[in-house]
This record gives structure tokens, sequence and C-alpha cells, in this order.
């Protein structure tokens, strides 16, 4: 016993699954404990450990490229804490460590933590330079290659999992270099699920500022990309660079991953959430997730994105046959359905298919019209109404954002048939019920000119919104209406 004491405790820079196991073994009276808590140090080292060559480099392709967390070729800095490999059947076993294991939706079937997780909430003690270390490349260092072809700006978008208000912060260097615009890499909403986020803390915003992590890649070629702890406990799944200021959150895992050289590890089976899993702050019960079944109920279509996180307490049926919840789900189930029909029927205007010319709006991601505050403070765009004469409800799409509100009106020859202001997102942008609008019972006839018009606002007066829209959809008012288009589409 007291050889494989003196035996750790000689290590002149132990591994933390050493130094945890020496705390445990110290204390304890048992020769077993001892040679069993060795061979789970040794185990747990072997999670800390590349599972990606040094010969293998990703790329960078159109200005995005995209890595799996847990294919670092090298770890270093791992004296006081270590990344891990969180995969199915494999977990490191290291105390502290406050919560369960994450699978269910990770990428590639696997996660990186830095364990041992000592310090989960204010409550807990900070130990700078062990469990905290606002100095990035102190503690824990991963490094990853990739190829850029592109060289440029980088934004970096980072996929990770936070349960407590100290599990929620990394740094990202390039180069061997740790520059300002990769420091406290910051994670506030959406607790106990997988989120991507892009923001920098700062002393005005603890939650952290968009647009504000980035690499400044100068040349084409190889380089070498780091993280490093902030606060243990985290846990990061993939990570995306990309040139696009404006690139959307993705709801998934996100880009593919894109290898130039080298042979990237197989992924790790899969684990699907358990039921109700993604239903995050919801009060009642809210029949199956996204993608999902529960309870022997069908499965929400994938490109409805996510449900409502906050919902009312009642509970009623459902529309679409999804059994029963809260009037909250039943709205926006009911949105998307309405939406899909009037997709299926050819009743929807999307934002990219109006002429841009004059309207003061760009085509952002291909998909929403937006405007550059830089040029421009408002914008309007017309089209003519290719749908039979009647009476429709026009339900404007627009998109929620995080730094102002922006109005929108719509009209119909000039005539204005309603105006909507924007609710305040946590999101940079995002699209919604919450951020449509629907004009009841409005008649239009066959040629009759639709405009959309938008104004920028700002939350604080130095970032504005671009009065993003993305379409409007149509759903017949009365009986004379939907024969007319039964008529035209024979359904």
């Amino acid at each position: 016993m007291k050889s494989n004491i003196k035996s750790l405790a000689n290590l002149s820079s132990p591994h933390p699954a050493s130094r945890a196991v020496l705390n445990r073994v110290t204390h304890s009276g048992l020769g077993i404990v001892a040679s069993l808590s060795l061979a789970s140090a040794a185990a747990a080292a072997d999670l800390s450990r590349p599972i990606a060559a040094a010969n293998v480099i990703f790329e960078e392709v159109d200005g995005v490229a995209a890595v799996e967390a847990e294919h670092f070729f090298k770890q270093t800095a791992t004296a006081r804490r270590a990344w891990y490999i969180i995969s199915p059947g494999q977990e490191p076993g290291l105390e502290p460590d406050g919560d369960p294991v994450h699978l269910a939706d990770a990428s590639g079937g696997a996660y990186l933590e830095i364990l041992p997780d000592s310090r989960r909430n204010h409550d807990e003690q900070l130990i700078r330079g062990e469990n905290f270390t606002n100095e990035p490349g102190e503690i824990a260092v991963l490094s990853y290659r990739v190829h850029f072809n592109n060289p440029g700006r980088y934004y970096v978008w980072v996929r990770a999992h936070s349960t407590g208000t100290e599990d929620n912060g990394i740094h990202v260097g390039l180069d061997g270099q740790w520059p300002d615009s990769g420091r406290r890499m910051q994670w506030c909403a959406d607790k106990n699920t997988w989120r991507w986020e892009s923001k920098q803390r700062t002393e005005a915003e603890h939650c952290g500022e968009p647009y504000r992590i980035y690499l400044d890649v100068e040349r084409a070629g190889v380089h070498e990309i780091h993280f490093s702890m902030r606060e243990d406990g985290f846990e990061f799944d993939k990570f995306i660079l990309t040139r696009d200021h404006e690139f959307a959150r993705p709801n998934d895992a996100g880009p593919a991953v894109r290898v130039k050289s080298g042979k990237a590890p197989s992924a790790f089976g899969a684990v699907a959430p358990p039921p109700g899993a993604g239903v995050q702050r919801v009060a009642a019960a809210a029949g199956p997730p996204v993608g999902g079944a529960a309870g022997g109920r069908k499965p929400f279509p994938a490109h409805w994105g996510q449900q409502p996180q906050i919902q009312t307490m009642d509970f009623r049926p459902l529309p679409g046959g999804y059994g029963n919840g809260s009037s909250t789900l039943a709205s926006w189930i009911q949105f998307n359905l309405d939406l899909d029909e009037a997709r299926a029927k050819g009743l929807v205007l999307e934002a990219r298919e109006f002429s841009l010319d004059g309207s003061n709006y760009y085509l952002h991601q291909d998909k929403w019209l937006a405007i550059n505050p830089e040029e421009h403070k408002s914008a309007k765009i017309q089209t003519a109404s290719p749908f039979p004469n009647g009476r429709y409800d026009i339900t404007l799409h627009t998109v929620g954002e995080n730094d102002g509100q922006s109005t929108y009106q719509v009209s119909v020859n000039d005539r204005k048939i309603g105006e909507f202001i924007a609710p305040l997102s946590e999101e940079m942008f995002e699209e919604g019920m919450r951020y449509a609008r629907t004009f009841n019972n409005v008649e239009l006839n066959s040629g009759d000119v639709i405009e959309v018009a938008s104004q920028i606002a700002s939350a604080d007066g130095m970032e504005y919104s671009r009065a993003r829209w993305a379409r409007l959809s149509f759903k017949p008012a009365d009986d004379a209406t939907r024969a007319k288009l039964k008529q035209v589409h024979g359904s």
C-alpha cells in the first residue's frame, strides 16, 4: 500500500485522474482500494488521450470549417485539469463531477468534459489556477489542425452543454497565440441542452456579446486551432469556424466535417434523446419531442424546429393527431401545419423570390431579406399577387433579433393592412411563431400590388437590427376563396 502511494506522490506533474485517486488512497487504509484506484486512474487517463492521429488535417471550404471536439490531435497543460472523452459505455469516473453524462444528441456520439468539476455554481469555492482561469492557454489546452483555403476573419461557434452558472466558459486561440478576440467565450441561455454559441463575456454583458469571438487567419494553409479551460466542468461537442458575420445558429449538429488529409476517427454510436428531451422549462406535458416519438405518438417534423420552451399549464387535445398538451403547443402545431399546407398549395411568397432592385434590402443566407444598417434605415419591396381573387389571412414571417425590435408594414395597393413590431429575441436571430403576425380577412385580387416595408431599430443605441423577414403565407379566409383555390389546385 505504501509503495503505491509513494509512486503516485512522486509524480512531478500527476494527471488529474492520478491526483484524484491519490486523494482517495491517502485517506484509505485498504491496499485493495489503492490497486483498484490505480487501475481506474489509468483508464481515466486513457480517455484524455487523442484519438485523432497527428496527420489528420481538417479543411475549410467556402468560408466554413467544422470539427468534432473529440478529434483533437494533442492535449497539453493537464496537471490540474484535463479534457476527457465521454462516449457510450466509457466515462472517466472522476470525482467531483456533479452532473450526469449528456450523450443524447451529441454530435458524433461523443463529447469532451473538463474534469474534475469542483465548481458548478457561485456557492462553491473558486480556486484560481485550478477550477477557474482567465488566462488562455494555462490549463487543459486542446489542439486541432485545419487547412484554410481562404484567409480572413473567422467567427468561432462552439456547441456546448451547460447545467450551472460556473461551467460555461472557455478560451480559443490560433497558432500558439491567444488573441483578445478569443478570450472568455460564454454561454447563458438554454441550460441543460446542447447549444451553439459565439459570444464573448464582457464587463458590460456577462452573458456575452455577439460578433466578438473570432480568429484572424492571415494566410492560406495549415493552422492550429486551440481551446483551453476557463471553467472546469465545461462540456464541448463541436466547433465551427465561419467567415459569415451573420452566420445563423444551427438547431442541429451543424455543418459536416471535411478532412483535407489523414483519416478522421469513426463516429461513436449515436444516443437518442430520452422521451421529452429537448423540451426545456415546459410547464405541462407537451407531447413528443421534435424528430422523436414519445408515448407511441408520432414525432413532429424536424423542419418545424424546437417546440416552445415556455408553455401554459393547461392540457388539451392537440391538432394534427399529436395527442394532448398545452394551448401553447397547440398554437405552435397549428402554425406549422398552416405553413406546410400553404407551401403545398403554392400559397407562399418567399422573401428571396422578390426582385431586390431599388428596395434597400439584400439577401441574407439565401433565405431572408435584410437591411444593412450602415447603408439604410428602412426598406420596402413589392410584387404582384399571383393568387385568385378572394379574401385571405396573410401572415408575415419575420426574424427575431437580439439587437433591436424591427417594425414591419404590409400593404395592398398602397393601403396598409397591418403593422408588426417584432419582439426582442435572446438569439442573434431566429424564426418562429413568436415572430409572425397574421392580418385577417384581407381582400386580395390577382395582380394587386403587395408591399412589405420594414425599419431597423436598436436596443442599446449602438448595435442595430437588420429588419429581416422570411416570407408571406396566405390562407383562404372564406368558403368562396377556398372553392376558387380548389378549382385551381384541385385540392
